[in-house]
């Protein structure tokens, strides 16, 4: 499917996750019936992740090592299961892949 008037347009920003918001457009935080977690990660909850994905990074072989924080953020996020912005992570990841973190 093609929008014309999007067709010489670029993307500037996409997100993956789910929406949190109910029916009557109130944020869902916290826990809820049947559902262990629904709530924004921590910064703490990134590090930890980062650092996980990280260790498992370090075991794979990467052909083009400019694709380790790549790699690794596609290793985080689904981890962190939209509970944060990509854009909050990225510098860690990036800091991560390059051994600076």
């Amino acid at each position: 499917m093609s929008i014309p008037a999007l067709v010489g347009g670029r993307v500037v920003r996409t997100w993956w996750g789910f929406e949190g918001f109910t029916p009557d457009n109130m944020p869902v935080v916290g826990p809820l019936p049947g559902i262990a977690e629904v709530r924004p990660a921590t910064e703490e909850e990134v590090y930890a992740q980062v650092v996980a994905s990280k260790a498992e990074l370090d075991t794979m072989k990467i052909h083009n090592p400019e694709k380790k924080a790549h790699v690794l953020m596609g290793l985080v996020m689904p981890a962190l299961r939209g509970r944060v912005e990509g854009a909050a992570v990225l510098e860690r990841v990036r800091a991560a892949a390059e051994g600076t973190c």
